[in-house]
């Protein structure tokens, strides 16, 4: 999976992660290797044992598992120790960009490029983070590669934020079988509508306070009443308000607390001092004291 280049933008160390990761050199290193690797791809999920990113970095693998716990804590990524598998959150947005639109043939490598990992949880963590942005669902990695293009590429797709896109794309999905699915009508936003309880924990993981969450869920209502906005899903729109929020610094994720992270030692230990020496220098210094008085 070798690759000629990877995006590593200057804002890794001014951002919200690399200030937090300001000190713990071994975790920077991890972090910068985990985006640039050889095994790395365009999704940010790929398969990696910790042995090789030990070898590989020099980093001893006791201080690879405390980076990537740190890592973790952080939201820069996520790891499976069972199935060695990583997920690097953002990786995305670096190499691809903020949104793909129809004719994108980035679209179909990312769709084939998750193939492998299609039944892993983190695949349903990356079409909720990025499908919206990029106009693709989980469905289209059943698809073979001749209906995948036909899709992909001959369908249009609006990315503009005052379209529900996961209904159009599955109802460009259904046109390939012989059932087709009803598109769910949108509406206005209800007078009694407030997030649901998987929203609210939703927001709680992506580290936004209940202060936030309140002032943003008024100005989300303010807008949508105002604008006359209309929408199949009110709470996948709200979360998309969210997720702009915080990309747009409207709201500042609250950091859980720093763990204490201890580092094995890079220099080489020194030897004890020879408690026969030490006694003889001081009874030294104490017959130059007798001899001055």
């Amino acid at each position: 999976m070798s690759r000629d280049f990877a995006v590593i933008m200057p804002s890794f160390w001014t951002g919200d992660t690399g200030v937090r990761l300001r000190g713990y050199r071994e975790a920077q290193i991890l972090a910068l290797y985990l985006m640039s690797s050889d095994q790395t791809c365009m999704t940010g999920i790929f398969k990696i044992a910790i042995s090789t990113m030990s070898k590989e970095t020099g980093i001893g693998q006791g201080d690879i598992n405390i980076s990537l716990s740190l890592l973790s804590d952080c939201n820069f990524l996520k790891y499976d120790h069972d199935s060695e598998v990583v997920w690097v959150e953002n990786l995305t947005r670096f190499q691809v960009g903020e949104h793909l639109k129809q004719g994108d043939t980035k679209r179909m490598s990312i769709i084939k490029k998750l193939r492998w990992a299609s039944r892993h949880p983190f695949t349903g963590m990356f079409f909720a983070k990025y499908g919206p942005r990029f106009g693709l669902i989980p469905e289209y990695l059943e698809l073979s590669n001749e209906d995948l293009r036909n899709v992909l590429l001959g369908t249009p797709y609006d990315t503009a934020h005052d379209t529900d896109p996961d209904q159009d794309l599955l109802l460009s999905y259904s046109s390939l079988n012989s059932k087709t699915r009803a598109k769910s009508k949108k509406t206005e936003l209800p007078t009694d509508w407030k997030p649901s309880q998987s929203t609210c924990e939703w927001m709680s993981s992506r580290n936004v306070d209940d202060n936030d969450a309140n002032a943003q869920v008024v100005k989300f209502k303010n807008y949508a009443e105002s604008e006359a906005k209309k929408y199949a899903n009110w709470d996948s729109a709200f979360k998309n308000w969210i997720e702009n929020a915080i990309e747009w610094g409207h709201i500042t994720p609250t950091q859980p607390e720093q763990p204490r992270v201890y580092f094995e030692p890079y220099a080489e230990p020194v030897n004890p001092p020879d408690p026969e020496k030490v006694k003889a220098f001081f009874d030294k210094i104490k017959d130059m004291g007798k001899s001055v008085t």
